[in-house]
């Protein structure tokens, strides 16, 4: 067995740099505990200075010279200190959640929703709704959102830039593995670890078990294997790892145990490679089923009661749409009907929820009203999109009939787009998972869609992403996430990128 730092890239190197060891005091929950300090004092700085420029210029506008600024300076500080508690309690002030993409927007939209919620409490609870005027609690709420996101993006930037220029050293990894472990371990990386979650951590060593290392009857470790492990663990000590990741089969429980103790009598975390199937999800973790234990792959499915809620948040939304916009569905009818002939409203083959077929309904934008086993995708300078259809496609109204497959519960307001049915059988032959996205009621606007991807897919990839963040969407769904979707479908510039 061998474990070094060699200046040529090893098997690992290729994703994972080596570097020297490391200075006792450079411990990985120190750093993290740093960040969090910094993060909190940042927001609460930032968040208080907004609550006092927007109060102060309305308090002036309104009243007066005379503005009390403490006052706006301690609903700021409240607000933030609301705001960053969930994220503190949770520990999701680390490097890894920067840098691995776990700040979510929906855990940003949540948590501020919250804060202001938890502000409303106080406020009713000390008897102090008086002291904040609506216009301050709206335009905060309103202005501090934005603000929020880019300051998640602005420590987002300043951890990747510390990573970067060594200002932020990384998490200390060793490997201890067969070589054959060590060469599949890289090249799964390789293939599905982000260039930002690669930063944060180093492997500081190496260590190569020989072939031979199991008894014969392949459950414990024999000498040679218990000398490598015992090795490994005395120069352990010298490259200083915070963590240790034991790249052995789960068919060797005997052999886990030893290394587990080994290591064991060092401060590292010992964890054991979970290997190509729990590299696909990133909702697992241990359940108790009874008197059972299992590890969990993905998510659990949405209750009866989170269903019955969805579907009356989708009744009621979807009632009212069509009774305030019945002027706006007669003027668009009205306006295509006189563009070129043809119907005003179109009518086209869909799947639905558990791959029930339903007719979805569209205004008509264009010439032609394909309904077939071939349908063309819409392009940029499509000639078939008529004069009226280019503004509907831009502006999405198109989709507004579809709160009719809404009040039938065809659809959902929120949810995986549905595709005409040709495009279907083509893209559940090109991505084996595509089939999961009629887990839930299709949607007219989606998370895939408020994220840029829409329109024409004309690469293999366009449809592995969309249907990358449908599934995303379909094991993390909640009323909080569908309200914050509905808000970027309204805000988000992205939302209308690629309209066709």
């Amino acid at each position: 067995m061998s474990i070094d730092t060699p200046p040529n890239p090893s098997t690992a190197e290729a994703v994972l740099d080596v570097r020297a060891p490391a200075q006792p005091s450079s411990r990985y929950r120190s750093r993290n505990v740093s960040l969090a300090a910094a993060a909190v004092g940042f927001f609460a700085l930032a968040l208080m200075l907004l609550s006092v420029a927007i109060g102060s210029a309305y308090y002036a506008w309104a009243y007066g010279p005379r503005v009390p600024v403490l006052d706006y300076a301690a609903g700021g500080a409240m607000v933030a200190a609301f705001y960053v508690l969930p994220f503190l309690i949770r520990g999701d002030f680390t490097i890894e959640h920067y840098t691995s993409g776990q700040r979510r927007l929906t855990n940003i939209f949540l948590a501020w929703n919250g804060a202001f919620l938890a502000l409303a409490g106080l406020a009713f609870l000390t008897k102090t709704t008086s002291d904040f005027s609506r216009f301050w609690v709206i335009a905060f709420y309103l202005v501090g959102l934005v603000a929020v996101i880019g300051l998640e993006a602005v420590v987002r930037r300043a951890v990747q830039y510390g990573l970067k220029s060594g200002r932020i050293a990384p998490r200390r990894l060793m490997l201890l593995g067969t070589e054959r472990e060590l060469r599949r371990f890289n090249e799964r990386l390789a293939m599905i670890v982000p260039t930002a979650e690669r930063l944060a951590v180093t492997v500081a060593a190496i260590a190569t078990l020989p072939d031979d290392m199991l008894t014969p009857d392949e459950t414990d470790l024999n000498l040679a294997g218990r000398s490598a492990v015992e090795l490994a663990v005395a120069r352990s000590r010298i490259y200083l790892p915070d963590d240790v990741i034991l790249l052995l089969s789960w068919d060797h429980p005997e052999a886990i145990s030893r290394c587990v103790d080994a290591f064991s009598l060092l401060p590292v975390a010992v964890h054991l490679d979970g290997g190509p199937i729990l590299h696909r999800t990133n909702d697992m973790n241990i359940r108790r089923l009874g008197a059972a234990s299992a590890l969990s792959l993905t998510a659990r499915p949405p209750s009866d009661f989170d269903l019955a809620v969805k579907r009356c948040f989708d009744i009621v939304s979807a009632g009212l749409g069509l009774i305030v916009l019945a002027p706006v569905f007669a003027i668009i009818s009205i306006m295509i009907k006189r563009d070129t002939p043809g119907p005003a409203f179109f009518l086209q083959d869909r799947r639905g929820f558990n791959q029930q077929a339903f007719k979805i309904w569209k205004f008509r934008s264009m010439v032609t009203e394909d309904n077939g086993e071939i349908i063309i995708q819409a392009k940029d300078g499509d000639e078939r999109i008529t004069r009226v259809g280019y503004w509907l496609r831009r502006l999405n109204l198109d989709e507004l009939p579809q709160l009719i497959n809404v009040l039938r519960g065809e659809m959902s307001l929120i949810g995986p787009r549905p595709h005409a049915i040709a495009h279907d059988c083509d893209f559940e032959d090109r991505v084996s998972r595509y089939p999961r996205r009629l887990n839930m009621r299709p949607g007219i606007t989606g998370w895939a869609q408020v994220n840029g991807f829409r329109g024409e897919i004309d690469t293999a990839e366009k449809i592995q992403r969309r249907v990358d963040y449908d599934l995303y969407y379909i094991d993390n769904w909640s009323i909080g996430f569908d309200l914050y979707i509905l808000l970027l479908t309204f805000l988000s510039p992205r939302t209308h990128k690629n309209a066709r």
